[in-house]
């Protein structure tokens, strides 16, 4: 039994433009939490992330030098979480999406070795990435890394970590459960980041096969309800 868990840059990082700073307390709250679960963490692009869409949104070959630096700060930041996932005792394996998702490699080969990896005993840590091509680039977001990742293993449940108690109808009031039908009926939030915000994320979550949250992960209280099953403020989709 697998759960994709994706915790949301704006939970990793406050969203600030241009600030490096991790959310520490909270990562390592959220961490001891997930501490032996059957898991893939999918991290999001948090505050320095964001810096990286952009430079691909406007991307040239002129460009290249300024989306190298930026990428290795995001890098970096990945690795800081990842510590700060060890230092809480899960047994990261990191996996850059690029590796994964741009060689000519089918669900199946995909989903064996992300299987052979959690066998082993490790929990794996993907992130949003940039595919480059000759003189192109598109960004791979975390949310579609996740609800990819939750199809290949047939994952029970996949958990949002996001800086929101959940989805919220037209008069503001927190939507509990709904189906992915009724998905395409709410009205999404109208602050969009680089990512595709709100609006891209119910879009891959419709395409997710299994039970589907969306939880405030400010509160990690209620990531520990969600993965014991009980009921907490959140939105479940199913």
């Amino acid at each position: 039994m697998v759960i994709v868990i994706k915790i949301g840059g704006s939970v990793l990082t406050p969203k600030r433009r241009g600030e490096y700073r991790l959310n520490t307390s909270l990562i390592r709250k959220i961490a001891r939490i997930l501490y032996g679960k059957n898991i893939v963490i999918v991290l999001g692009a948090g505050s320095i992330g964001h810096k990286i869409t952009r430079k691909v949104l406007d991307y040239d070959n002129k460009k290249k030098m300024k989306l190298a630096f930026s990428y290795i700060d995001f890098e970096r930041m990945v690795l800081d979480i990842s510590w700060l996932l060890a230092k809480e005792k899960i047994p990261v394996f990191v996996l850059r999406c690029s590796s994964l998702f741009q060689s000519k490699i089918n669900n199946i080969v995909l989903s064996k070795r992300l299987r052979q990896i959690m066998q082993g005993g490790f929990v794996p840590v993907l992130y949003g990435d940039v595919l480059v091509k000759r003189d192109c680039a598109r960004i791979v977001s975390s949310d579609e890394i996740a609800a990819k990742i939750a199809n290949f293993l047939h994952a029970t449940k996949t958990i949002f970590l996001t800086d929101m108690d959940g989805l919220m109808d037209e008069h503001g009031k927190l939507i509990g459960n709904v189906s992915k039908v009724g998905l395409r009926k709410i009205m999404t939030w109208k602050i969009e980041d680089t990512s595709g915000g709100m609006s891209k994320k119910i879009r891959e979550i419709e395409k997710i096969h299994g039970e589907v949250f969306i939880l405030n992960g400010y509160h990690p209280k209620r990531l520990l309800e969600v993965l014991v099953g009980k009921r907490t403020i959140c939105t479940r989709i199913r």
